[in-house]
């Protein structure tokens, strides 16, 4: 295992504990069938519960896996974020090295996210996108996903097959052309209260009404830079800033859906 002191990826007692799996009985004293809990070992306590055919893959795992994947791209800004009291991991890797510029305001990185997690439904996954700069940290910049790589609990990360530096590269750069069409694409007033309007079924599932309308309202402030992109950044910015009862994974979940939407609706605008 790589440790704190050969590897950027810090060690942290939140994400790096040990965990076994346990037989699960009633109160009675009965097994339940295929059933399985996550058990920390140094705590004794159950932080999930899973299926029989259920595999661990530690935290750890993952991150040492993707670990020399990441160096070849360069030394990036790590965060690491345990949830449900480490049940969930979220880790981001945003290279500065790698950026690209859009319009005349912004810039984007090359951003790695990877998620484990020991529950049920859990897979582990890590995937390569764009992320935008400055103070909307969590803004992903594009629908378009580089690449992707996921395996169930009941796999093995030794499966996952990184692509080649250059390619990712290339791939990132590719995206700035899709940024700086939204950059470039006006978009009038009515068309963008609609796409934000109660009638927009996807984008009022995705998003609750007090978010669109705090959107809508700052948004038609900007008389003079009213565009698909801006209208993007003000509704991803409502997402990472003004959602304080969001998980990090929650948050990223809605940003990734309402980037699908938005390259839906203006894609061919």
């Amino acid at each position: 295992m790589l440790t704190e002191n050969d590897s950027f990826i810090p060690c942290d007692k939140d994400i790096d504990f040990p965990v076994t799996l346990k037989k699960v009985f009633t109160e009675d004293g009965n097994e339940v069938a295929r059933a399985r809990a996550v058990v920390r070992t140094d705590t004794n306590q159950a932080i999930s519960m899973v299926s029989d055919r259920y595999k661990i893959i530690t935290h750890r795992t993952m991150l040492d896996a993707a670990e020399p994947f990441i160096r070849e791209l360069g030394k990036p800004e790590v965060k690491i974020v345990p949830e449900r009291k480490g049940a969930r991991m979220l880790a981001t890797f945003v290279f500065k090295n790698h950026t690209v510029e859009i319009g005349d305001k912004n810039r984007a990185a090359l951003r790695i996210t990877m998620r484990s997690g020991y529950h049920a439904g859990a897979s582990a996954s890590i995937e390569v996108a764009c992320l935008v700069l400055e103070c909307l940290n969590m803004c992903i910049a594009s629908e378009k996903v580089i690449f992707a790589l996921s395996v169930r609990h009941a796999g093995d990360v030794t499966s996952f097959k990184f692509p080649e530096p250059e390619t990712v590269l290339e791939s990132f750069v590719g995206q700035q052309t899709i940024m700086n069409k939204y950059a470039a694409m006006k978009i009038e007033e009515e068309r963008g209260a609609l796409f934000l309007g109660d009638r927009n079924e996807a984008v009022a599932t995705a998003l609750p009404e007090s978010s669109r309308k705090r959107i809508t309202d700052h948004w038609l402030k900007e008389k003079e830079q009213r565009t698909v992109w801006d209208l993007l950044q003000h509704t991803t910015f409502d997402i990472t800033h003004k959602s304080p009862t969001l998980s990090l994974t929650g948050r990223l979940q809605r940003l990734a859906r309402v980037a699908r939407l938005f390259n839906t609706e203006f894609a061919g605008y």
